[in-house]
């Protein structure tokens, strides 16, 4: 009986490297298959792939590199996503449909023959629907402050033209409505400081009631 006892425990014990093995073997395959997804183009803009293997995730792009993509319109080209990663969706060899993240739970689509971008589609990463808009011909900011995300960034109009719109008299309830969260305020004199897109500063005074008072750029 002893020795009967001492056979099933070896045997148990042998069959235990067995289920690490295969545990291992299955991630080994599954970051196989995630490296041979993630794709980076060939030096000089070439339509060709060169794998990139074992990355393990897909770089995110800012909404900085989509506005920058979007500004070329039609004239966006296959090699301007070669310093970007993501990854072919598509089982067609000589067609692709390449996923991006981006920054605030956001993801950019691009349907490609290797030549011609056939569209290039923003969309939320959740309860898309597939809706979204192609970079090329609509404006990233304004989709992204009327598809907000809950991990999406707030998209403010603090620009040069936007602070020209804030008038005297103004509740300054409604100066935050159009500029957003200010970068700084004033306690002596009270007043909100914005940067603008420029580099540049606009502080906003108001009265004791809370109204635009004074604007000084």
């Amino acid at each position: 009986m002893g020795k009967l006892s001492e056979r099933i425990k070896n045997l148990i014990n042998f069959k235990k490297p067995a289920v690490w093995i295969a545990a291992v073997s299955v991630i080994f395959v599954a970051d196989l298959v995630i490296g041979f997804m993630l794709y980076r183009l060939t030096a000089g803009g070439s339509t060709g792939f060169r794998f990139r293997k074992f990355t393990g995730h897909i770089t995110e792009l800012t909404l900085d590199d989509v506005r920058a993509l979007a500004q070329k319109g039609d004239a966006l080209k296959f090699k301007d996503f070669k310093k970007f990663k993501g990854a072919d969706l598509s089982s067609d060899m000589s067609y692709h449909i390449l996923l991006y993240k981006v920054e605030g739970n956001y993801r950019l689509i691009v349907r490609t023959d290797g030549k011609k971008i056939d569209s290039t589609s923003l969309e939320r990463m959740e309860g898309s629907g597939g809706s979204g808009i192609d970079i090329r011909y609509s404006d990233v900011d304004e989709f992204i402050e009327s598809h907000p995300t809950p991990d999406g960034p707030v998209i403010w109009e603090n620009t040069l033209k936007s602070w020209r719109d804030i008038e005297v008299g103004m509740p300054r309830e409604e100066v935050h409505r159009i500029m957003g969260k200010p970068d700084g305020m004033l306690s002596g004199p009270y007043g909100d400081i914005y940067k603008l897109d420029d580099g540049s500063f606009v502080i906003i005074y108001y009265d004791s009631e809370s109204r635009v008072n004074h604007i000084k750029p």
